[in-house]
């Protein structure tokens, strides 16, 4: 598995969202999840999720049992599909190259929620994924292009054909971390020990949520039933995940495909030891300002129409859409500050700063105080190892 042409990258919402928006993709943002508690994921189902990108360190934790071609027994957690037992539509993709994971996890949710017609200019409304806000995916020409590209590929030329587009790979390395000296076995940590290794997997909802499909006449109603996948690069197909359990009766109100995912993202956590908290939970969600910008329209054809009391309730409603639009659009702009700031190269200040420190003479009791805090800091982790 090759990374040499592919850099690691940040999981943060504004990363992901803008790179997203460099493949071409609209209407969409990420969000951080701090809880998997009902609330959380009831916020989000309203919202309009179209899945779930969990992040945790690589390597450090029991496998999860999953049942399958590849493991036979009890499925506590799911069950590896291959062959023809793989849904029809469903993408999925082999993480053939290094430092990937978290743009094919990323794809993974994007090329299942549209839907296979989708040529990169239709958009899926919001509702079709679990919410009740207006809004719209669309893939855009790169995706929509790749989708139809690998529609008869297995995951391993679909994994291929994603690392050797120079759209995709430039869009992902435009968030590489300024480096100043690499070794051949990558990058250390403070204290020289090898950093750790994570990886991104995706929980998606197949095939996407509908509310339901009139069938020709307008007679009958049908329901489609969709099941949560876990789609993990790393594994040699989807894993439908089975495993029950997590929330209260409440619950029972979320998308049943969320109470999967969420025992899913459990299960794994509880395979680490004790006290690991190296985790990241993001959710790809309907674009608020689309939401919120039609709501403000619809309040404020309501309010000319309106008089009275009646007026002055729905003016109030309007002035506190137009509130949270310009909170959006100040995160989108935070956003955007720290996202150039990730791509400034500081190297040349950080260099001039210690040749003038040098030159003043202060550079030996500058190194001497560094020294003391990093042996302090050795110290202090080996103790807390030691009471571990």
């Amino acid at each position: 598995m090759s990374s040499s042409q592919w850099c690691t990258i940040e999981s943060d919402p504004g990363v992901f969202t803008a790179l997203v928006e460099a493949f071409g993709v609209k209407g969409v943002e990420f969000t951080e999840c701090y809880s998997l508690d009902d609330e959380t994921l009831t916020s989000l189902s309203e919202e309009g999720v179209y899945g779930l990108i969990f992040l945790f360190k690589h390597g450090g934790e029991e496998t999860p049992e999953i049942g399958g071609t590849e493991n036979s027994g009890h499925a506590e957690y799911g069950t590896l599909l291959s062959g023809d037992d793989v849904p029809p539509g469903l993408f999925f993709a082999r993480q053939v190259t290094g430092n990937a994971c978290a743009t094919q996890a990323i794809l993974s949710i994007l090329l299942n929620a549209a839907p296979a017609e989708d040529d990169g200019t239709s958009t899926v409304s919001s509702s079709l994924a679990g919410g009740g806000l207006s809004g719209g995916l669309r893939l855009g020409r790169t995706l929509a292009e790749l989708r139809e590209f690998t529609r008869h590929f297995d995951a391993g030329l679909r994994g291929e054909t994603i690392g050797a587009s120079s759209d995709i790979r430039t869009a992902h390395n435009s968030f590489a971390r300024q480096e100043a000296l690499v070794g051949d076995d990558g990058p250390k940590s403070n204290e020289g020990e090898q950093e750790d290794v994570f990886h991104f997997v995706a929980y998606v909802p197949y095939p996407p949520p509908r509310s339901a499909s009139v069938a020709e006449g307008g007679g009958e109603v049908e329901v489609l039933a969709t099941e949560c996948y876990e789609l993990d690069g790393l594994q040699p197909g989807p894993v439908r995940v089975t495993c029950k359990g997590g929330g209260d009766e409440g619950s029972r109100t979320l998308p049943s495909w969320l109470r999967t995912a969420r025992s899913a993202i459990q299960t794994r956590i509880a395979k680490y030891p004790p006290g690991e908290v190296k985790f990241n939970l993001m959710a790809v969600v309907s674009d608020r300002r689309t939401a919120l910008q039609q709501q403000l329209r619809e309040t404020m054809l309501a309010s000319a129409k309106a008089n009275g009391g009646e007026k002055d309730n729905l003016v109030a409603a309007a002035n506190e859409l137009k509130v949270r639009l310009m909170e959006e659009g100040n995160k989108r702009a935070q956003w955007r500050k720290e996202n150039e700031r990730r791509r400034h190269n500081y190297l040349p200040f950080c260099f001039e700063l210690i040749k003038g420190m040098a030159a003043s003479g202060k550079m030996d009791e500058f190194v001497k105080a560094a020294n003391e805090k990093a042996e302090a800091r050795r110290l202090a982790s080996q103790g807390a190892k030691t009471k571990a």
